[in-house]
């Protein structure tokens, strides 16, 4: 909704303004665009294009204004973590170490990926986007870039330091149990 506030979009353009790890499939935005016309908060209009198919171009509503300011204007939830990849280790000691270290390997590579379009593909988006914009746009769209970089630059460092403890197989002692005398965690289950 908040792409619509610049003004009248295509399905497609909206698409394409969402950073590529976080963008959303072509009919999930079709499919929210038709509830929210549903809703009354958007309207569309078909436009014809030389060499191309027509499209729908949607537009917001005072509906829709009104509803954007109350959604921005609203508590900031924080979403719980619903990290697969959080879910799967939980349970790592039920499967082979092999197993444990192709997946947190495909992390580690899905993160290099992630990381390295935010500082490339997306900080040229933001440029190319803001152009002829308000600068105040660019502050946030900046600001927003920054939050997804460190975030997978921790996530990157974590799973990085996570793998090498399941490759050596190191575990941290338990301090309470080293604290009355005992003997800390015993030898790893995970299987050869």
């Amino acid at each position: 909704m908040g792409f619509l506030t610049y003004g009248p979009e295509s399905g497609y353009s909206l698409r394409k303004r969402f950073f590529q790890p976080g963008m959303p499939k072509l009919s999930q935005v079709y499919r929210t665009l038709k509830e929210m016309a549903v809703e009354g908060l958007v309207t569309s209009t078909r436009e014809q294009q030389e060499k191309r198919p027509a499209r729908n171009m949607y537009c917001l509503t005072k509906k829709g204004k009104a509803e954007f300011q109350r959604w921005m204007a609203g508590a900031w939830k924080v979403a719980p973590v619903k990290e697969r990849l959080v879910l799967k280790l939980s349970f790592a000691s039920q499967v082979k170490k092999k197993a444990i270290i192709a997946g947190m390997d495909n992390f580690i590579k899905v993160k290099k990926e992630e990381l390295a379009y935010y500082e490339t593909e997306a900080r040229k988006h933001i440029e190319k986007t803001a152009l002829g914009r308000d600068n105040l746009d660019r502050f946030y769209w900046e600001l927003v870039l920054d939050f997804l970089v460190r975030r997978c630059k921790a996530e990157l460092e974590w799973a990085e330091e996570a793998m090498q403890k399941i490759v050596n197989g190191s575990l941290p002692r338990v301090a309470a149990s080293n604290a009355q005398g005992g003997k800390g965690l015993k030898k790893q289950r995970t299987r050869p």
